[in-house]
C-alpha cells in the first residue's frame, strides 16, 4: 500500500510572481524512483533518481523540491527548492521531443529516526500554479509490506476509488477504513480522521469513535470527504489516527489528495 503525503503545499503561492504562461497548456510529468525500499533499524543510504519531463509544450518554468515524511509527522527536506526552465534544458541536452531533467540525489537515514514507513516526494509547481507530484515509499526497521499496527491490531485505510486529484470546483472522495484484531483478546480502540491542507487548514473528516473488536474479528466502514470549491488548491493529507485505549499506544495512516 502506497502512502502518499506532504505538508509543503502551503508554500506554493510564495514561489512565483504574477507572470503567466502563454495560451498553450503545459503538462509536467515528475517521477521519483528509489534504489531500494527496505532499510534496517540501523538506517542507511537511499539513492533517488528524479525525472521531470515536459511532454507537450515548448517552454514551461517551474520550481521543484524533494522531501521525506515519516512516522509521527516527521518531515525533513532532501533537496531544497530549485528553479527550472525546460527551454535551456532542452537545448543543452539536445532532446528532439520535449525535454527531460534527470537528477540523482542521495538521502541518508540515520539510526535515531524511528522505525516505520517513509515517503519520498518529488513536488513540482509550474509558474501558473499547477501542481504535480510523484511519491515512492521505503521502510526502516519494519516489513515494507506491513500495515500500521498496535500490538497485533492493524489499521488499513484506502482511497476507495483511487481518486488522487479533485477539480477546482470541488469533489467527493470516499475512504474505506478497516481495523483487524489479531490478538488473542478483545481490543478497544478509538480512531478519527482529519484533512490537513494548505495554509494550516485542519478539517474534520470523521469524529472520534470507539470500537471494541473481538479477538480475530475486524471492523470496517466507509467515510467520505467533500472538497468544497472554496477550499484552497494544493495538497491535502488525509490522516487517520488510532489509539489503543488500554495501552495509550497510537498509530496512523496517511493518504494524499491534490485539489486543483
Amino acid at each position: 500500500m502506497k502512502i502518499r503525503r506532504t505538508y509543503l503545499a502551503a508554500c506554493c503561492a510564495l514561489l512565483f510572481s504574477s507572470a503567466s504562461f502563454a495560451d498553450e497548456t503545459c503538462s509536467i510529468t515528475p517521477e521519483v524512483t528509489l534504489n531500494q525500499n527496505q532499510l534496517p533499524s540501523e538506517g542507511g543510504y537511499i539513492s533517488t533518481q528524479l525525472s521531470i519531463a515536459n511532454e507537450d509544450c515548448g517552454s514551461v518554468k517551474f520550481k521543484y523540491w524533494l522531501s521525506v515524511t515519516g512516522p509521527d509527522g516527521l518531515y525533513f527536506p532532501a533537496k531544497a527548492v530549485v528553479g527550472g526552465d525546460t527551454s535551456p534544458i532542452e537545448s543543452e541536452q539536445g532532446l528532439r521531443e520535449g525535454s527531460n531533467l534527470n537528477i540523482t540525489r542521495g538521502i541518508w537515514v540515520p539510526e535515531y529516526m524511528r522505525d516505520g514507513k517513509y515517503t519520498v516526494s518529488l513536488q513540482v509547481v509550474t509558474q501558473d500554479g499547477k501542481i504535480f507530484n510523484s511519491d515512492e515509499d521505503f521502510a526502516k526497521g519494519v516489513d515494507f509490506n506491513s500495515l500500521p499496527a498496535i500490538d497485533g491490531v492493524t489499521l488499513e485505510v484506502t482511497n476507495q476509488l483511487d481518486i488522487k486529484n479533485v477539480a477546482s470546483t470541488g469533489g467527493y472522495v470516499p475512504f474505506s477504513i478497516n481495523v483487524e484484531n489479531g490478538r488473542d483478546t478483545q481490543a478497544k480502540v478509538e480512531f478519527w480522521m482529519s484533512a490537513i491542507g494548505p495554509h494550516g487548514l485542519v478539517i474534520p473528516v470523521h469524529a472520534r469513535e470507539k470500537w471494541t473488536i473481538a479477538s480475530g474479528a475486524d471492523y470496517s466502514k466507509v467515510r467520505g470527504f467533500w472538497f468544497e470549491e472554496g477550499y484552497p488548491a494544493g495538497y491535502y493529507v488525509i490522516k487517520t489516527e488510532m489509539v489503543d485505549l488500554e495501552s495509550g499506544a497510537k498509530t496512523e495512516s496517511l493518504l494524499l489528495v491534490i485539489k486543483d
